[in-house]
């Protein structure tokens, strides 16, 4: 059932936290129209990045290196 079309990037413009919940919606959406809702939420994760903008990809990456940095030293 992928022959729908792939979700918009997400925009960076205008209102970030209505532009993500909508986003988020739609993602959903394609999670279960796909059935891949069926995924772990590893692989949702990953889907998920693989669709939004590379912009939010660098923010999860600093936001995990931070967390990963609390870590070790903690």
């Amino acid at each position: 059932m992928d022959s729908f079309k792939p979700l918009e990037a997400l925009s960076l413009q205008g209102n970030p936290n209505e532009n993500w919940r909508r986003w988020v919606q739609w993602f959903d959406l394609y999670l279960m129209a796909s059935g891949k809702i069926k995924e772990d939420e590893k692989g949702q994760c990953a889907i998920l990045l693989r669709m939004i903008v590379e912009e939010v990809l660098e923010i999860y990456n600093t936001v995990q290196l931070r967390y990963i940095r609390t870590k070790i030293s903690a």
